[in-house]
């Protein structure tokens, strides 16, 4: 290869790789994360591992938090992210699934090449093809101090909530994106926020644009109290 054109083309591999990966560093602690573009997009490549009360390593190890970043009850998520960051919206998990080919195939294209458990002999790793590098982290539970589901599934919280809490049953519902090793989804969707689970965190670049609650949340929720007011009644 012609000398001078090889080094053209390391140098525009180079501007393009730095266009659509980078380095975040953490003022708080100055942990450093991998960063990437997509789409219209800059998400942190990797899941958050600041240190906040309600946040926990995978079975109580330093190392898995090393490996898988921590696990946050959804209020701690809330605020867990460094400034000029924030946790993503329901608007921007969708975006990024329609990004990436749409929600039938985004969980191929957004999971880690390795770390994912085979499911009936077929291998539950995905292409990686964004560098997203999601890793199967679980969750943990406060029933009993309990870490489960590594290799199995990754879930990410949003910060979208209905607004709403009904203390006799739980803390509302919240917007997440689930991700799994037994089928190439990306799902997404509401679940309950209780403060007895934790789940992962990517941040996405940018100020968070507040939306009002939504009518769907409001309608879940109600549902939810009308459920919990019959369970007791009959």
């Amino acid at each position: 290869m012609n000398r001078p054109f090889a080094i053209i083309a390391l140098l525009a591999l180079s501007f393009a790789m730095d266009a659509f990966c980078g380095i975040l560093t953490d003022s708080r602690d100055g942990q450093t994360y991998r960063t990437v573009k997509i789409g219209n997009q800059v998400w942190m490549a990797e899941n958050l591992n600041y240190e906040t009360a309600n946040s926990y390593c995978y079975k109580d190890s330093v190392s898995n938090c090393t490996k898988y970043g921590r696990l946050y009850t959804w209020a701690a998520a809330k605020t867990a992210c460094p400034s000029g960051w924030h946790l993503p919206t329901e608007v921007e998990f969708k975006e990024l699934v329609a990004t990436v080919g749409g929600s039938s195939t985004a969980g191929k294209m957004l999971k880690s090449t390795s770390g994912w458990d085979d499911d009936e002999g077929e291998s539950g790793n995905g292409t990686d093809a964004y560098l997203f590098t999601a890793l199967p982290a679980g969750e943990w539970s406060d029933n009993g101090g309990i870490y489960r589901d590594e290799g199995l599934y990754a879930f990410f919280w949003g910060s979208t909530d209905d607004g709403i809490a009904y203390s006799m049953i739980d803390d509302g519902i919240a917007y997440s994106m689930n991700l799994h090793y037994h089928d190439d989804i990306a799902g997404l969707g509401y679940g309950h926020k209780d403060a007895g689970t934790g789940h992962s965190v990517r941040c996405i670049k940018g100020l968070e644009v507040k939306k009002r609650t939504t009518l769907v949340g409001i309608f879940i929720s109600f549902c939810q109290c009308i459920l919990w007011c019959l369970k007791y009644v009959f």
